[in-house]
């Protein structure tokens, strides 16, 4: 629906083929990835949600001896690796998981901080301009034109939302100690 994506992949990356329902003209289609408008975390899917109805996903996926070329800074140091190199697709899985599990996004049953709906936010993109404001520490990544990718994680960290942040002491519901982009349920938290 939104293109989602981490770890410098998007899963518009291997889609070959959506089969929707098109409400609007009544009729079942078939579009290639192209067609379908996929960007930074948005699709013509969710640009009109009243419209499509997603019935299908054809995926193309390779068989490698070695990865794609590994574009996320933080999974490449993990790898003991340079931005853009490759290596075994086995050792990205692991240390994609890795990397998951530090975050807390892989389900321990034993661990509450673990219990979240997972990470949804987006990192916002904005005018160069806009990201000069911010302090230098402040993570961004150059985008398409004279657009900046910032950091949802650092932008709410740095309004005063720290990783653990709950309304009161003990909450049930709270931010990940792991991850400032995760809401958990720490036991009986309810919507």
């Amino acid at each position: 629906f939104q293109n989602v994506g981490a770890y410098g992949a998007e899963v518009a990356d291997t889609i070959r083929t959506v089969r929707a329902f098109d409400r609007r003209l009544g009729t079942e289609v078939r579009l290639t990835a192209d067609q379908c408008g996929f960007g930074y975390r948005s699709s013509i899917f969710k640009d009109t949600p009243d419209r499509w109805l997603i019935l299908a996903v054809t995926f193309r996926l390779t068989q490698r001896t070695e990865s794609v070329p590994i574009r996320y800074a933080e999974l490449a140091k993990s790898l003991g690796i340079a931005p853009g190199d490759t290596t075994k697709p086995i050792q990205v899985r692991r240390e994609v998981l890795n990397v998951r599990r530090r975050k807390g996004m892989l389900l321990d049953i034993d661990d509450h901080d673990c219990w979240s709906a997972g990470s949804f936010f987006t990192n916002p993109i904005v005018e160069a301009k806009v990201a000069a404001q911010l302090p230098e520490e402040a993570p961004r990544w150059p985008a398409s034109d004279d657009m900046v990718k910032l950091s949802a994680a650092w932008l709410i960290e740095n309004a005063g939302f720290s990783r653990g942040f709950s309304l009161e002491p003990g909450s049930t519901a709270a931010l990940s100690s792991k991850l400032t982009l995760a809401i958990t349920n720490r036991g009986t938290a309810t919507a």
